[in-house]
């Protein structure tokens, strides 16, 4: 978004002050934000994950837990280069099976509404005592243009959990997710039952 269309005056008054370039630079980054936070998907979920790749490493049939269109699951383009990196990886056969399983199961749904793949990192988001060239801090810039939306940052790695703590988003692993939606299906499932031999008896 370039405010510059709304301001008349925009080239004189960014000559003029230096403070106030400062200010459109800022304002334009807010707006790009909440073009992310005002687009279909995240209107239609309350609740967005960002995935990271050694969740998908460890639990690649993580991915198969968002099928219920609950939640909003976004996958940064830097997992996806790093699952490419790996899926050929000889030395450790587990591990790039994992890589091409999870592969696998993002082109399966890529196409459905509860994910988003392949999303760009935008590190001007970052802190400036982040190091922006790590792939890390490229996939949590992805979870920082959903900070309106109270992003939990799916991650396995201890060192990213603590930054995204240092920025104010949450954090769980891949394990602790899917302990949470095996609980969540297991008391869905009893009510259902309950709610049914009610309607036997009857």
């Amino acid at each position: 978004v370039k405010l510059e269309s709304f301001i008349p005056d925009y080239p004189e008054m960014m000559g003029s002050s230096p403070n106030f370039a400062a200010l459109l630079e800022t304002a334009e980054i807010i707006t790009d934000v909440m073009a992310d936070y005002y687009n279909d998907a995240s209107i239609r979920y309350n609740s967005v994950f960002v995935m990271d790749t050694c969740a998908l490493l460890h639990h690649p049939e993580i991915i198969k837990l968002f099928e219920d269109n609950q939640s909003l699951l976004v996958i940064p383009r830097m997992v996806l280069t790093e699952l490419d990196g790996i899926k050929g990886d000889e030395e450790n056969p587990d591990i790039a099976f994992n890589a091409r399983e999870s592969i696998r199961l993002i082109a399966d749904n890529e196409k459905l509404e509860w994910l988003s793949c392949g999303e760009e990192c935008d590190v001007s988001l970052l802190p400036s005592d982040i190091n922006p060239d790590s792939n890390d801090s490229k996939i949590l810039s992805v979870a920082l243009r959903y900070i309106v939306k109270n992003p939990t940052l799916l991650t396995d790695d201890k060192n990213l959990e603590l930054l995204a703590h240092s920025v104010n988003l949450d954090t769980i692993s891949s394990e602790s997710y899917i302990n949470k939606k095996t609980h969540e299906n297991k008391n869905g499932n009893s009510a259902t039952n309950k709610k049914n031999k009610k309607k036997n008896r009857k």
